[in-house]
This record gives structure tokens, C-alpha cells and sequence, in this order.
């Protein structure tokens, strides 16, 4: 069974204005995972605080999935973003909230957002320029910021 490395990059990722139920931002090599965390650590507002202090000189908070647990999370309503899929991207950074929307090669949209981060403003940054750059695909990027 393999076994993929990712990296968490928000515990506060929604899919969406109307969705209110927080969850986990995992960055792979390969592609981004999001997991759902259910209502109750979305009400309690768990990860909320850690997200708005976060940045890129903390520790790596890295998790090993087995294929078998990415397929239970997606079952659960998680989803999975090959970077290969991806034809668009658009990060955006705001005061309040970060946003990335991405466009798929088969015509799928996805949205994430989370509370502002810079480690996943950041992270995704890096991980998009380096999709980007691979010999398979050129994923077009936008980045946007608030005016300095």
C-alpha cells in the first residue's frame, strides 16, 4: 500500500462562502487534500488561532497517508487535487481571508478558503510555481495581494 507525505497548511480551509464547516488543507508533492473536521471543532473554533499565527519558520507538521485513508476521506466528503490536474490557479491574499481557486482540465472548479495565513499563503505560492515549472502541464498562476 503506498504511502504519501503531506503537509498541513490550514486547519480553517472552507470550499466556499457557503460552507461553514472547517477543514484541514493538506499539501502534497503531488497535489492538494482537503479534510473535513466536522462541526464541532469548526464551532469551537479549534486550529483558528494557530492559523492566524502561523508562518513559514514553524515546525513542518507532516502526516503519512496510506491510499487507503485518502479514499476514506474523500468518501467523507474530502477532496483530492492532483497538481496535474490543474490548468488555473488564483491566489488571492486578504485581510481577513486567503483564496485559492483553481480550474481543472476537465472543466471542474474548486475554491478553497481560509483564515488570512501567511504559511499558507506562502506554501501554496511555492507549491504553485513549482507545478508550474513541471515538463507535464504549465499551470497558469495569478497571484493577487492587498496594495502595500
Amino acid at each position: 500500500m503506498a504511502r504519501h507525505t503531506f503537509r498541513l497548511i490550514s486547519r480553517t480551509t472552507t470550499t466556499g462562502w457557503m460552507d461553514f464547516e472547517h477543514g484541514e488543507l493538506w499539501l502534497a508533492s503531488d497535489g492538494l487534500l482537503r479534510r473535513r473536521r466536522g462541526w464541532l471543532q469548526t464551532l469551537a473554533s479549534v486550529g483558528l488561532i494557530q492559523d492566524l499565527l502561523a508562518s513559514s519558520t514553524d515546525p513542518l507538521m507532516e502526516q503519512r497517508f496510506t491510499d487507503e485513508i485518502i479514499d476514506r476521506i474523500l468518501e467523507q466528503g474530502g477532496w483530492w487535487i492532483p497538481a496535474d490536474a490543474i490548468e488555473t490557479a488564483r491566489l488571492h491574499k486578504g485581510l481577513a481571508v486567503g483564496r485559492l481557486w483553481v480550474a481543472l482540465h476537465d472543466d471542474k472548479r474548486a475554491k478553497f478558503l481560509w483564515v488570512s495565513s501567511n504559511l499558507t499563503y506562502n506554501t501554496l505560492c511555492e507549491a504553485l510555481g513549482r507545478w508550474r515549472s513541471r515538463p507535464t502541464g504549465a499551470v497558469k498562476v495569478e497571484r493577487r495581494s492587498l496594495p502595500r
